[in-house]
């Protein structure tokens, strides 16, 4: 921002997405905005493509945002020179973003001190709200975290914290916009009233919800938000749980973060959420030997290969029908070590192991491929033997393989489209000014792929579970086992 040749008022440079933006955050402040002028110029040097021009008062403004929204589909190489020229009346608070990361050990007082300074130009009494990112290991913690941020940061400044699988302790601070809100199962309603009450004009909701929240409380709240904020982009986190039972993941808001609770932070600005895809890693596997027992892990030991055994082979020949050897069979994660070398993959995190069937639980993701329909269940670990662990409750317990048999699994891998929501929020947005979300299944270079699309500066929280709707889906909120998130406030 500053002078430009022949012109008095301020201007500044901004990406064409951020014109209506700006001018809405402009707006949102009372300013007098007396003239916007929208100029299209190249990245090279400053040959003019073309040229937009927009005039007009404080009581033209909505109109004006509906002509410059569509300018956001522009090319990326176009600019937008937005001019704002204001009456001398113009107030000098801003909206700030601040945000700070240390190691996770480290004392609340580093963090802080971490902090670039408070901007100038805000209003003094205005009210802000602190997100604190807690590592999990430091869960006995929390409420001595959080009183430590309080106390530093003043009673103007209302402090959210939450426990997450990343390894910083890390804080933003969103200064004079916003507003924060706690949730709890016994007063939900009147909770939800008060919050839309209170940010009706909010485009994007930031939901927290403690480990220990029951699910019903969070598809309840979830439900509510989308009634009161229809227009509103959802997203946010189940915490990670915490080392010690029983304890809140979720903190702050003067307390009334409880056990089992939520918290929601009503921004303005813009949400996205993408949920993983499957796809098939190697050939279907057709099971040998496998253990189902319906209150213990599933184990798959043998799987089949197309090698015939030999009559001297005592062991497969005993395992053959009426004397005849059957076809060899190796350990089960040889198999899947094998598609995974194949695919280039050296992480169990990102496999999972399919079983034919659909499981009776909502939350086993499913994949139609090569004719079957397919449940899928984490690789939870490896037996001496070579057996391959399946996580979750395990197929017996989803009602899968009524006849104590598994016949075939197959490998999938998550995955996550190059050009996703959360990716293109994340070009588009301010450097810095972003926080990255993950839950603790997604694939693990998902996260380091946002985080770096955002640059240096943005905040990570990893949760047990993300919440929000997948871009094109639709229907209210829910909960995801593996995806990612992000949020951009305008207002950050």
């Amino acid at each position: 921002k500053g002078p430009v040749a022949g012109m008095a008022a301020p201007c500044a440079f901004v990406p064409w997405g951020v014109a209506a933006a700006t001018v809405a955050t402009d707006r949102s402040q009372g300013d007098p905005v007396s003239r916007v002028i929208g100029v299209a110029c190249h990245n090279k040097k400053s040959s003019i493509l073309g040229t937009s021009c927009f005039g007009f008062g404080a009581a033209a403004a909505a109109t004006t945002l509906t002509r410059l929204r569509p300018l956001a589909r522009a090319p990326r190489r176009h600019r937008l020179l937005l001019a704002v020229q204001r009456s001398s009346a113009t107030r000098h608070a801003t909206h700030s973003w601040r945000s700070a990361s240390v190691g996770g050990d480290s004392p609340t007082s580093k963090l802080l001190a971490a902090l670039s300074p408070a901007d100038s130009g805000s209003a003094p009494g205005a009210e802000s709200f602190a997100l604190l990112i807690v590592p999990r290991e430091r869960g006995p913690e929390l409420a001595a975290l959080v009183a430590d941020v309080e106390s530093s940061l003043g009673p103007e400044t209302v402090v959210v914290a939450m426990l997450s699988g990343s390894a910083e302790l890390s804080i933003g601070i969103v200064a004079q916009g916003g507003h924060a809100a706690a949730v709890n199962a016994d007063t939900l309603q009147q909770d939800l009233d008060s919050l839309s009450a209170a940010s009706a004009g909010s485009t994007a909701l930031l939901v927290l919800a403690d480990a220990a929240a029951a699910p019903s409380t969070i598809t309840s709240t979830l439900a509510g938000l989308e009634t009161r904020f229809p227009n509103a982009a959802k997203v946010g986190a189940i915490a990670a749980p915490p080392m010690e039972k029983g304890k809140p993941a979720i903190g702050g808001l003067g307390g009334a973060c409880r056990l089992g609770g939520l918290a929601v932070l009503a921004l303005t600005g813009s949400a996205a959420l993408d949920v993983c895809s499957y796809k098939t890693l190697g050939p279907e596997l057709e099971v040998f030997e496998a253990s189902m027992p319906r209150g213990a892990p599933c184990t798959v030991s043998k799987i089949g290969t197309d090698q015939e055994g030999r009559i001297e082979d005592a062991e497969e020949t005993e395992k053959g029908t009426a004397g005849i050897p059957r076809r060899v069979s190796i350990p089960a994660a040889v198999a899947v070590q094998s598609a995974m070398k194949e695919a280039g993959i050296a992480s169990p995190k990102q496999v999972m192991l399919g079983v034919p069937g659909s499981a009776k639980s909502g939350n086993i993701p499913r994949v139609n491929s090569g004719g079957r329909l397919w449940s899928l269940f984490p690789w939870a670990g490896m037996g001496k033997d070579g057996s391959v662990v399946l996580g979750g409750k395990g197929p017996a317990a989803e009602g899968l393989c009524p006849k104590g048999a598994l016949d075939w699994l197959q490998c999938f891998q998550p995955s996550l489209p190059e050009d996703c929501a959360t990716t293109r929020l994340a070009r588009s947005s301010p450097s810095g000014s972003f926080l990255a979300m993950a839950s603790a299944g997604a694939p693990p270079g998902a996260l380091k792929a946002l985080v770096a699309e955002a640059g240096p500066g943005a905040l990570v929280l990893v949760g047990a579970s993300l919440l929000g709707v997948p871009e094109g889906a639709s229907g209210a909120p829910s909960m995801h086992g593996r995806a990612v998130a992000a949020v951009a406030p305008t207002n950050w």
